[in-house]
C-alpha cells in the first residue's frame, strides 16, 4: 500500500513592476488640453509553478546516506532503480548479520506479494529479549531497510501494479461492502474503499480485502 504523506511548499510570488508610458500627446488647442502622461499601468508576471515533490525513492537515496546504513545500500539505490537480486543480496546481507549476532534465522525462499517476489524469511526473537530485539532491528537497519523498501513500494507503483490491481478489485470491494450493509459513495477511491473494510473488520465483521483476494492478486 501504499503510505503512502504530503507536505504544502510554499511558493513566493514576483510581483511586476509598475511601468510608467511616458506618452507624447498630439496638438490641440489650448482650450482642449491633452493629457501629456498615460495612467500608470501596473504588470504581474506568472507565479513560478510549485516545486516538484521529491519522490521516494529520492528520499530514500537521501537516507541512505547517514551512519546506521552500510554502504552498500547507498551503491544499489545510486542509480536511483533496484532489482530483484540487489534486493535480495541486501536483505541476505542483513540475515547474514543476524545470525550472526545469535538469532535464529530461517530463510524460506521466495513468496509473492503485490505481483512481485519477496524473500520469504522467519527470525526468532524471545518475547523480552530487547538484546535479541536490538540485533534484529540494527541489522535489518544497516544492510536492508532502505532497498527493502524501494521494493516493496516504489517497484509496484513503477510498474503500475496498484493500479491494474484497483481496476480489477475495485468493483469486488464495493460488491462485499454492500453485502455487509456498509454504505460508499461513487468515486471513492480503493484506498477509501479499504478503509471502509477496515473499520467493519474492527467491528467484527467481514474481512472484505481478504474474500476479494487482495494480498494474493497477481495481476
Amino acid at each position: 500500500m501504499r503510505s503512502a504523506r504530503d507536505r504544502r511548499i510554499d511558493q513566493a510570488r514576483t510581483w511586476g513592476t509598475i511601468v510608467l508610458l511616458g506618452l507624447c500627446a498630439a496638438c490641440a488647442p489650448a482650450s482642449d488640453p491633452q493629457p501629456t502622461t498615460a495612467p500608470p499601468t501596473t504588470t504581474t508576471t506568472t507565479a513560478p509553478p510549485p516545486a516538484a515533490q521529491p519522490s521516494l525513492a529520492d528520499t530514500l537515496v537521501a537516507s541512505a546516506q547517514g551512519e546506521q546504513f552500510d554502504q552498500s545500500q547507498r551503491d544499489i539505490l545510486a542509480d536511483g532503480d533496484v532489482s530483484f537480486e540487489e534486493y535480495e543480496s541486501a536483505v541476505d546481507r542483513a540475515l547474514t548479520c543476524m545470525r550472526e549476532g545469535g538469532l535464529t534465522v530461517d530463510r524460506r525462499g521466495t513468496t509473492e506479494v503485490d505481483g512481485q517476489a519477496r524473500i520469504d524469511y522467519t527470525v526468532d526473537t524471545p518475547s523480552g529479549d530487547r538484546t535479541a530485539a536490538a540485533t534484529l532491528d540494527s541489522c535489518y537497519d544497516r544492510y536492508a531497510r532502505l532497498v527493502d523498501t524501494y521494493w516493496q513500494a516504489v517497484v509496484p507503483e513503477r510498474d503500475g501494479y496498484y493500479a491494474r490491481r484497483d481496476a480489477a478489485l475495485t468493483p469486488a470491494l464495493q460488491e462485499c461492502l454492500t453485502r455487509n450493509d456498509v454504505t460508499w459513495a461513487p468515486g471513492e477511491s480503493m484506498d477509501e474503499l479499504l478503509l471502509r473494510a477496515a473499520e467493519l473488520q474492527e467491528d467484527g465483521g467481514a474481512d472484505c480485502p481478504a474474500e476479494i483476494g487482495l494480498a494474493t492478486w497477481s495481476g
